[in-house]
């Protein structure tokens, strides 16, 4: 895993591969996709592996 964090980014995601504990993003970079269960002003991010 890239241990680079990702600036300006901010995850909550705790029980994702990237996620930091200070709520950073390590993946090296993301991709974020839209999210059709979502309401139509949500996002999803594409990059997220699971621990």
């Amino acid at each position: 895993m890239n241990e680079k964090k990702i600036s300006g980014i901010i995850c909550h995601v705790q029980d994702c591969e990237y996620h930091t504990k200070d709520n950073s993003c390590v993946a090296g970079s993301i991709k974020v996709g839209s999210c059709v269960s979502c309401s139509g002003t949500d996002a999803q991010c594409d990059t997220y592996k699971a621990k």
